[in-house]
């Protein structure tokens, strides 16, 4: 990729739909620049450069519809299943189904919850225990990664009339879409593996997706607990403290905690996925994995 692929991260004014689009492909094992997801989901920024002058667009077609977020899945060659109902009680089925396969749900929701709510896309990411894990990039109000119980997500699902001030002047309006991988790997059933760590470290965050990317490489896109394979989180670990001394050895221009720390991020990213490599490619995997290792401590630190 030409530049970093975006991890989890907030989103900049109206660009949403782009990011909550990146941070599903996130999940299910496909990196992406949020540029290019703004090209393919249709996005409309808040003014465009036509005719060579700034044209101002009118908030009604600003960000991006469900029309473009299914366009850019399909453009990327991952599917997607549809639902919109006004049945919360279904809507939390169709959610739970689809997490249980693996696949992240992008959902539009209120945002400003008045009756001139412009909406929001958001995503689903798993379930941990009875809560849902939210990732939501939106920059002020709500945190980018959270936990909701039930009555919680399905608030997000409300609408609201014009005229509201009764209770019956509200409604539910319940649209997802599940994505789903395409010979990739998902991270979605594995969310109890990592959201404490990734909750609590925004470096991880912004940079998952730099993770992803280099492990699918080093993997070869190889994944699963299968017989004779073994996974690459137990290869990095088993050899750690030999990689950690000898880089500190001939590098000595990168600092030890910061060196220690990338590792770990590797580990939590690539036990997520649950990256995986024929036992005969070992020690090929450990030389890929210290190539990567010593560009990002050299490169991006």
């Amino acid at each position: 990729m030409d530049t970093k692929p975006t991890g989890f991260e907030f989103q900049e004014e109206y660009d949403c739909g782009p990011f909550a689009l990146s941070h599903a492909l996130n999940l299910i094992g496909i990196p992406s620049e949020i540029e290019d997801m703004r090209v393919k989901s249709r996005y409309v920024a808040p003014k465009s450069f036509l005719g060579g002058m700034w044209k101002l667009i009118y908030d009604d077609d600003l960000g991006t519809d469900e029309k473009g977020i299914k366009s850019a899945i399909k453009k990327i060659g991952a599917t997607k299943e549809e639902y919109h109902s006004d049945n919360p009680t279904e809507a939390l089925i169709f959610i739970d189904n689809n997490l249980s396969k693996g696949y992240p749900i992008i959902m539009f929701v209120n945002y400003s919850q008045d009756y001139d709510d412009d909406g929001h896309w958001m995503v689903c990411a798993g379930k941990l225990d009875d809560y849902y894990v939210i990732i939501d990039s939106a920059p002020d109000g709500y945190e980018k990664i959270d936990f909701y119980d039930e009555e919680e997500l399905l608030d997000r699902f409300v609408w609201y009339e014009e005229d509201y001030e009764e209770e019956d002047e509200w409604y539910y309006d319940i649209y997802l879409l599940a994505v789903k991988p395409n010979n990739t790997p998902s991270c979605v059933k594995n969310i109890s593996k990592f959201c404490n760590e990734l909750m609590s470290d925004e470096d991880l965050q912004e940079w998952w997706g730099f993770y992803l990317n280099d492990l699918l490489d080093i993997s070869n896109y190889s994944f699963g607990n299968t017989e004779g394979k073994i996974l690459l989180s137990e290869i990095i670990e088993k050899h750690q403290e030999k990689i950690f001394e000898s880089i500190s050895y001939w590098l000595e221009e990168i600092d030890e905690e910061y060196l220690e720390y990338e590792i770990e991020n590797y580990k939590i990213v690539a036990n997520a996925y649950e990256f995986s490599v024929p036992e005969s490619a070992v020690e090929e995997t450990i030389l890929s994995f210290v190539c990567s290792l010593i560009g990002t401590c050299l490169y991006y630190n």
